[in-house]
Order: structure tokens, then sequence, then C-alpha cells
């Protein structure tokens, strides 16, 4: 679909979010605003979603927020990841992970993804991919 208002990539113009919101407020449902404006289905709704016009009356952007704090990379958690990685080198990150909910070294919803730890084994620590090998940079 492509019309005068969007171009792949940029941000709908003012007052096409503008006319988006006062079309939904009028209570004109989402694919309908989409096929009269001749819009995506997925940019009007993400418009409807992401942005604060409910509380402020704003069309201004406003960034998802995150659902919760993760304060994964804790001394705790790097120490016990390290401890686990000298004792048994090839130890893959999903096995750090559960150990780390299993032995409650941190909160069942502060447990850092596997990412998060094969970043804490190769930048915190130092380890090369599945190697008890340190390098230096």
């Amino acid at each position: 679909m492509s019309n005068s208002y969007t171009t792949q990539g940029k941000a709908l113009p003012d007052k096409v979010r503008q006319e988006i919101i006062e079309k939904l407020l009028n209570n004109e449902g989402i694919a309908e605003i989409s096929r009269q404006l001749v819009l995506p289905y997925k940019s009007v709704s993400n418009i409807v979603d992401l942005w604060p016009w409910i509380t402020t009356g704003s069309t201004k952007p406003r960034s998802p927020q995150r659902v919760g704090i993760r304060t994964a990379r804790t001394d705790d958690v790097i120490r016990y990841t390290e401890y686990t990685k000298i004792n048994k080198p090839s130890t893959y990150a999903k096995e750090i992970r559960q150990q780390l909910k299993k032995e409650n070294v941190c909160l069942p919803e502060n447990v850092p993804s596997n990412s998060c730890i094969s970043g804490i084994l190769k930048s915190d620590l130092g380890y090369l991919y599945k190697k008890l090998s340190v390098y230096t940079s």
C-alpha cells in the first residue's frame, strides 16, 4: 500500500496522526481508519497503542516502556558464573541460567538471559567461547 502520507521508514506527519486519533475518538475501528486513509493496519494500530493521546492528548510519539528493571549483571551473578565456568568449562549459558535460579543467586524475574550470560563470560570475565582460556584486549 502506498499513498501520499507514507514513506517507508519515516514517521507519519502530525496531521495524519491527529486525524487517526480523531477518527478513533469518533468510535471508528482501526481497520476502517486504515482503509479510509489508505494506511497499513499495523501503522494505525501502532499509533493507537504506542502514543499517549489517551492521558495527555498529545500526538507526539513516546517510546515503549520496559516491563521491568532487570539487574542481571550483579557482582553475585558474575562471581557465580565464573565459579561455574571454572568448575565445569563445558557449561552452556542456559545451564548457568538454570543454576542461578536453582541456587537462588538472584530472583527468578531478574535472572539474566542466555545472551547476557554470554556477554558476562566474554566482556566481564574475558572467556572465549566454550574455552577456559582468557584473552586480553
